[in-house]
């Protein structure tokens, strides 16, 4: 049966952040999808990162006129 998390602890005596944000290289864990339905990749993203780039991977993204960050923010 699957859930929602992308990813799941292993190491239970040490926890270790391996993953980097996509945008500033600092050590993450978050993962969120493009905000571009037709791009829908998956990015290691702060919520800050995400705030900054309105959870787009890439400029053409953000300014996807179908941006889901933008429509559900209504920053258009």
């Amino acid at each position: 049966m699957f859930d929602e998390r992308i990813s799941v602890p292993i190491n239970q005596v040490e926890h270790v952040i391996v993953g980097k944000d996509y945008f500033t290289g600092e050590p993450c864990e978050r993962y969120i999808n493009c905000a571009n339905p037709d791009c829908n990749k998956q990015i290691i993203c702060s919520l800050e990162s995400e705030i900054a780039h309105q959870g787009s991977c890439s400029q053409a993204c953000r300014e996807h006129p179908r941006n889901r960050y933008s429509t559900k923010l209504q920053l258009d």
